[in-house]
């Protein structure tokens, strides 16, 4: 019997499995479940799972207890600490473009899609002439040419 095993049935005063049975009744995913039993990585308790009691049957990652709880924490709490945060790790990326148009500032990605164009049409463009964003966020016909 493992160390983990052993320390889980001392504290629970149950059998392991019992104690597994239980966390996953009352709604815990499985990779909760290892974290609470104190393994330090999931993969080795998965591992045990599937060897030993497949049988039992866990929740969802999305439908369990811990991830429902978080999500409701985590609810309308950006902060703008965060905002700030997650504004200057987008800006120090390297491979993606940001640029002012029209007054927003924001991805060219972002400008692509309210403009109605493919991300890739906006990059090809944006690499052939980076001072023209009209060109590289026109949305229309352009004019036929002439035949020569």
């Amino acid at each position: 019997m493992g160390r983990v095993m052993e320390s889980v049935e001392q504290e629970f005063g149950e059998p392991f499995w019992s104690v597994v049975e239980g966390f996953a009744s009352d709604g815990y995913s499985k990779t909760a479940t290892a974290m609470f039993l104190g393994y330090n990585t999931s993969s080795c308790f998965l591992r045990k799972l599937e060897k030993y009691r497949p049988d039992i049957e866990f929740v969802r990652g999305q439908d369990s207890i811990c991830f429902k709880e978080a999500k409701k924490e985590q609810k309308g709490r950006s902060t703008e600490k965060m905002r700030e945060a997650q504004k200057r790790r987008l800006d120090a990326r390297t491979d993606v473009i940001r640029v002012e148009y029209k007054g927003v500032t924001d991805l060219l990605s972002g400008h692509a899609k309210r403009a109605g164009i493919s991300r890739a049409c906006a990059y090809f463009r944006y690499k052939n002439d980076p001072n023209n964003l009209d060109y590289v966020f026109f949305s229309g016909k352009y004019p036929s040419r002439k035949s020569y």
